[in-house]
């Protein structure tokens, strides 16, 4: 099974136990970083959890994940909201699909929990694309598994991972033209159930 199949059935079996209706504690630190900051793209949105949270508090958002079905579910929710963040598909071995048209204001970009369900090359497409999709001054928040965590708890069925080492993917982002702002890593920043993954987080300026 592809992994495209595999998140399609994974997101289509979750919407039968319900939607997380929170934010991850990810989004409620970058949000207090987004003082100024108008719109965000994220990617690896999954059920939406932290795009309705920012469009909520009045950003615009434009959320793109991989799986089919979970964008589905997600323009099916929309409806009930006032502040609707814009769903799309996106594969990062595909071209971007872009955001409609022109945006106004300053934007960011927001990744939780995707670049280690991709490739080694993978990332860096990805990294390509937020390099020319952000211009000086802009950013990009990360947060994802690390290395130190493939041995933890998981509280989701097993799947595709890719355990990575933190300062090579700040290195990686050197390479493109982002500089460090910020870098922690640790455990207790992504607790859920009984894993408490060991995750890096990172604010990438372009």
């Amino acid at each position: 099974m592809d992994r495209t199949q595999y998140w399609n059935e994974f997101y289509t079996a979750s919407q039968q136990i319900g939607r997380l209706n929170y934010p991850s504690q990810f989004a409620a630190f970058v949000y207090g970083e987004t003082l100024g900051i108008d719109n965000i793209l994220e990617f690896g949105c999954g059920t939406g959890r932290d795009a309705f949270f920012f469009a909520d508090l009045g950003k615009k958002v434009y959320a793109f994940d991989g799986s089919q079905s979970v964008v589905k579910a997600n323009k099916l929710k929309c409806e009930t909201y006032q502040n609707r963040p814009s769903f799309q598909v996106f594969n990062v071995d595909k071209d971007f699909p872009g955001l409609g048209g022109r945006i106004d204001g300053a934007k960011c970009i927001y990744a939780r929990f995707f670049i280690h369900a991709l490739s080694d090359e993978q990332i860096k497409k990805f990294f390509a694309l937020c390099e020319s999709t952000l211009v000086p001054g802009e950013k990009l928040y990360l947060e994802y598994r690390t290395e130190k965590d493939a041995d933890g708890i998981r509280e989701t069925a097993e799947h595709y991972r890719n355990y990575l080492n933190s300062n090579q993917i700040t290195q990686m982002l050197d390479d493109y033209g982002f500089t460090c702002a910020y870098s922690v890593e640790g455990v207790g920043y992504a607790k859920w159930g009984a894993d408490d993954a060991h995750v890096a987080r990172h604010v990438m300026v372009r």
